[in-house]
């Protein structure tokens, strides 16, 4: 028998192996690729999701708002219209029935959540005025408190 020297060298690389070791930069790439677009996308969602929360609150704020309004309006026009409140603030004022009586006092911040009321006069000049639900000067600028 004769023998021959063993050869120590690499087994051969089978054709399938080779083939993933030469795309598997390439696949790397992609997987980073989509795990990127991936991100992209759920931030992307994300931003657009915030805006229409966004607009929405604003829609909704605004209609408070002119809900708000429009109470006010309908408020202050059935004051304006009370025969009694004309004669007792307008042509002699008459404070106790107007506050002391709650005919336009208290209530009006406790129920309507009116912080400050003003009736002025025949000269644009502030008559009576109520803030915060109590009597205060009507001569004192309406910021001053």
């Amino acid at each position: 028998m004769s023998s021959s020297p063993v050869s120590r060298s690499a087994p051969p690389r089978r054709r399938g192996h080779t083939i993933i070791l030469r795309l598997f930069p390439a696949l790397c790439v992609l997987l980073l690729a989509l795990i990127g677009l991936g991100c992209y996308l759920l931030v992307d969602n994300a931003v657009r999701q915030d805006a229409t929360v966004a607009q929405q609150t604003e829609r909704a704020i605004g209609r408070t708002f002119t809900r708000l309004d429009e109470e006010v309006a309908r408020n202050l026009i059935d004051y304006s219209k009370w025969d009694e409140a004309y004669l007792r603030l307008h042509q002699a004022l008459d404070s106790d029935w107007a506050f002391a009586q709650g005919n336009l006092g208290e209530s009006l911040f406790r129920v309507y959540g009116y912080e400050g009321v003003l009736v002025f006069d025949g000269q644009n000049l502030p008559r009576y005025r109520l803030l915060d639900g109590q009597l205060a000067d009507p001569a004192t600028p309406w910021l001053a408190g």
